[in-house]
């Protein structure tokens, strides 16, 4: 099973935060499935950084990059499809960064990890 996780989602498993359900780290641990990161993801981590709403175990630099790999995480970049995807979701959630993701998740067939229970309004699997 391909899952794409939510930027929290991300941070709680290699933080190995209790916030992150036993079923979501599960999944995430299970050598069968694909787990992937989203470059929306390193994108929402930088500017909450930079505007000091976030801290992190882990700086956003090479080493982070380098933690992910390690952890067996695949690289799942934005295409074009993904962008304009998102001009035919309804607006069950406006935030620019989770409906990116949405679109991403529809456009790999990837179950999406997240806790934000607005998604399920969506035409994408979601795992909690």
């Amino acid at each position: 099973m391909r899952l794409l996780l939510d930027t929290h989602a991300l941070l709680w498993f290699l933080e190995d935060d209790p916030q992150l359900s036993a079923n979501a780290r599960s999944a995430i641990s299970d050598p069968s499935n694909q787990s992937y990161y989203s470059l929306v993801s390193i994108w929402e981590v930088s500017i909450k950084f930079s505007l000091g709403k976030l801290r992190t175990a882990y700086p956003l630099n090479a080493e982070f990059e380098d933690n992910l790999e390690e952890q067996g995480f695949l690289q799942c970049v934005p295409s074009f499809e993904d962008f304009a995807g998102v001009q035919h979701l309804p607006f069950h959630h406006n935030d620019p960064l989770d409906r990116l993701l949405i679109s991403q998740a529809m456009s790999s067939k990837a179950h999406l990890i997240s806790k934000d229970e607005v998604l399920n309004h969506y035409d994408v699997k979601c795992l909690w």
